[in-house]
């Protein structure tokens, strides 16, 4: 059973996770986010949701190299340290939330599901002290309860569905910057004549009162008919063999 006595918690911040280290080097960069990432897990089954939000957060954080980033979120109405268990963590990160989401998200003091926008306000500058934080927050928040709480799976929900269309913006961006593809015909070296291109197109019909040509006989596999002086060759199926004539 999880322990769940009153306990002091409180959402990470840029004193307990200093990200401003600008000798960092790539390999660091990365493993921050692997600890990250091992924080998030912390060996527990938080449900299918918090697998994809996870992954979702990754994905982010992987599209801007894993910088560990020099800003924070707003820290206005961030959950502080708190002795009343879920239900002040519940309220609190719900406030904070919503107040770090975009204007045209909130209605009637909710988070909607629906539309799109910018998502500057979220997305900003990613590293330690930014989407991370939010998540950390869930993740104590839900270590506080026995089980997960409607309230929980619904902020995970929110979460996901938020995430969903900021990975998808990256992408947009990703693809817009991408270099044109070279032109086909560019690409593309020219193609060999086939056996085809040497069949001689047939004529156009002969006029209503031209006399009727006799019915065409096989001539070594190649069919010849007499239109008004005019040889037509059509070409058979099979071009194993050589299908051209004098004429």
């Amino acid at each position: 059973m999880r322990d769940t006595s009153k306990r002091s918690r409180a959402c990470p911040s840029e004193g307990k996770y200093n990200s401003r280290d600008e000798g960092a080097k790539a390999g660091k960069q990365v493993k921050w986010v692997l600890e990250a990432k091992g924080r998030l897990l912390d060996g527990q089954d938080m449900g299918d949701d918090w697998v994809v939000v996870r992954d979702l957060w990754w994905r982010l954080e992987e599209s801007t190299g894993f910088s560990m980033g020099t800003k924070s979120h707003p820290t206005k109405g961030q959950p502080k340290p708190v002795e009343g268990g879920a239900a002040v963590m519940e309220q609190e990160w719900w406030g904070w939330w919503t107040f770090l989401n975009l204007e045209w998200r909130v209605r009637g003091g909710a988070l909607v599901q629906e539309g799109d926008g910018k998502w500057e306000v979220l997305q900003g500058t990613p590293g330690l002290n930014r989407f991370f934080n939010i998540l950390m927050c869930l993740r104590w928040w839900y270590g506080m309860m026995e089980s997960p709480s409607a309230s929980w799976r619904k902020a995970v929900a929110n979460v996901k569905w938020a995430l969903q269309r900021m990975v998808r913006a990256e992408q947009m961006v990703a693809e817009a910057t991408k270099a044109p593809a070279p032109p086909q015909d560019a690409a593309q070296p020219p193609t060999e004549p086939s056996a085809t291109d040497a069949c001689v197109p047939a004529p156009a019909p002969a006029p209503a009162d031209a006399p009727e040509a006799p019915m065409p006989g096989p001539v070594n596999d190649v069919v010849t008919a007499m239109h008004a002086n005019e040889v037509v060759v059509v070409c058979p199926a099979s071009t194993d063999n050589d299908n051209t004539i004098p004429v």
